[in-house]
């Protein structure tokens, strides 16, 4: 069993072990070093990954829903909205599309889905990014670091989601989050392990309501209040006050790009 921690290279102790896909009896370990509680080197991902994702996962057009109505008023009011920006693990680009959609220049990135939605707007690694933006993926991370690694070379500024382990390690039938049907939730982040990652590549750490915020910028606390208070009409007024919609642009781009041979339909 791999007893290092594949965060901070940390000694882990054992501390619960539980079924997954009801036949695979796995071993959770904490490290005390940094707080992240991580499975057994995953030896059944690719049973996990038959489907990019989960047949489990009803809530994913909602979250990104959510999502890109927080992430836009986080972006106009402590990042400049006029800049670009990555949706790393973008999954079919249901996120990119709907940022795009509000205005936002929003690209796609995922080693393991296919960009269904949002296509001919994929990351081509080239040009300054403002941030990148990465939601339902940290719990994915075979490697953690090296994963937390690659995003900070696209950007020094993360926004993301994933559920923080309680204080108390639940056990397995007492937190939902490990998502025990399908084994894709690997590794499990608490407060402490953000303030630790942050650390490490000395950066900030803010939270705004379930969304996390790693950053090399000193965001104001009190617009991070403001935004978690927030309605959501008011979101949606301020950004649609503030940008222009890129719905009908990108069909005439998209439309050039399959006319010029650079995309098939």
């Amino acid at each position: 069993m791999d007893t290092t921690c594949r965060l901070c290279g940390g000694s882990t102790r054992k501390v619960f072990e539980a079924t997954l896909l009801s036949k695979h009896n796995v071993s959770y370990s904490l490290c005390p070093d940094c707080g992240l509680l991580q499975t057994e080197r995953p030896y059944w991902l690719d049973e996990s990954y038959s489907s990019a994702i989960a047949a489990s996962d009803t809530g994913q057009m909602a979250r990104a829903s959510d999502q890109s109505r927080q992430v836009a008023a986080i972006i106009l009011a402590l990042f400049d909205p006029n800049g670009r920006f990555v949706d790393y693990g973008g999954g079919y680009g249901v996120f990119t599309r709907m940022m795009r959609d509000r205005g936002f220049d929003f690209y796609w990135t995922d080693p393991y889905a296919d960009n269904i939605i949002c296509r001919g707007f994929e990351y081509d690694g080239n040009g300054k990014v403002e941030l990148v933006s990465s939601f339902e993926t940290f719990e994915h991370f075979v490697e953690p670091k090296k994963d937390i690694d690659k995003i900070l070379n696209i950007s020094d500024t993360v926004v993301f989601s994933t559920e923080l382990l309680p204080e108390k390690v639940p056990g397995p039938s007492e937190w939902w989050y490990y998502s025990l049907e399908h084994g894709q939730h690997i590794a499990f982040y608490s407060k402490r392990t953000m303030e630790h990652i942050a650390t490490a590549h000395k950066l900030h750490y803010h939270a705004c309501g379930h969304i996390h915020i790693l950053t090399s910028r000193r965001l104001s606390d009190f617009k991070l209040r403001l935004l978690e208070k927030m309605p959501a009409t008011i979101m949606d007024a301020w950004t649609s006050r503030q940008m222009r919609s890129r719905t009908a642009s990108d069909m005439n781009l998209v439309i050039k790009g399959l006319k010029a041979g650079r995309m098939q339909g």
